[in-house]
């Protein structure tokens, strides 16, 4: 009875093992994508790097051969020194080509920042895709230890996956609320649809910046969704266990009730956001439409 109860615990020891160089090899193959982004993602944001340091050095340049011309237009005022106007003349072509390198280098910018954007997106997706295959497991999985494997692999996705957001995060909206143009006395027609143009901008920024607000609203409520998940797992785990099992790790059911909290912190923080740029947004448009009318009554007298 005891050789068999002994042949028993070592077959089920054997097959924990296996099934945790069977679960871990199976991650390591999924995950597969996630370092292949983030490979492709290391050389873009080194090459963001490298740009923002070009743009840097060219602005000072940029800044410093400006402060000159401004000198020798203020000098030429008071003087006709031939050699002064060769040198302005000089600086001012100098300084358009510095003004179109600053130009091209802030676009290159902008669509490396578009793509990270996607790439951070992507490796979110994939960690999505991959913690909802494994959820099945924490649930529905007989064996406790097999569970607590499952949840491990899960909390390390997580953990990277919070690592992509922060990341997404600080490369999200600028919402920036700018005082609101106003009809004046003096106002042409030229002047008038050039405000037009200008609020139509503006409508636009808040609508990018309200689609983004929603993305990641949606993003945080598919997490609050599996913190639940998760630590309603933990909870009957908890009950059903011996707690003196060293397995049972009390530390991340304390992390996914901070996890809960955070998440629905922030989402109600974006809620109160997404109020303030929609009524923006109306505002905007109220202006909008004034102004086109007014725009309007001038061109028909």
């Amino acid at each position: 009875m005891a050789i068999e109860k002994r042949m028993n615990s070592r077959l089920g020891f054997a097959f924990f093992i296996a099934f945790i160089f069977f679960f871990s090899g199976g991650l390591r193959a999924q995950i597969q994508p996630i370092d292949s982004l983030r490979g492709a993602i290391t050389i873009k944001e080194d090459s963001l790097k490298q740009l923002d340091k070009m743009h840097k050095r060219i602005k000072q340049s940029f800044d410093a051969l400006n402060t000159e011309i401004f000198r020798q237009k203020k000098e030429l005022e008071t003087s006709s020194n031939p050699l002064i106007r060769l040198s302005l003349n000089g600086n001012l072509k100098a300084s358009a080509r510095l003004a179109a390198k600053l130009e091209k280098l802030q676009k290159q910018k902008l669509r490396i920042q578009r793509e990270l954007l996607n790439a951070y997106r992507r490796v979110i997706a994939v960690i999505d895709s991959l913690v909802r295959e494994k959820l099945p497991v924490v649930h529905h999985q007989q064996n406790s230890r097999i569970q607590i494997a499952a949840l491990n692999m899960i909390s390390l996705l997580e953990k990277e996956k919070k690592v992509w957001q922060k990341k997404l995060a600080e490369m999200g909206p600028t919402e920036t609320q700018k005082p609101l143009l106003e009809i004046e006395p003096g106002d042409t027609i030229e002047r008038l649809q050039l405000k037009i143009q200008l609020l139509q901008d503006r409508i636009r920024q808040v609508d990018g910046d309200l689609k983004k607000l929603r993305k990641r609203r949606t993003g945080l409520q598919s997490d609050l969704q599996i913190y639940q998940e998760m630590l309603g797992f933990m909870d009957n785990l908890q009950q059903n266990i011996d707690p003196e099992q060293e397995y049972f790790d009390q530390e991340r059911s304390d992390q996914l009730k901070d996890d809960v909290r955070n998440a629905k912190l922030k989402i109600s923080g974006i809620d109160e956001r997404l109020g303030q740029l929609s009524a923006q947004k109306e505002e905007l448009e109220n202006k909008l439409t004034q102004f086109k009318a007014y725009l309007k009554n001038m061109l028909k007298q």
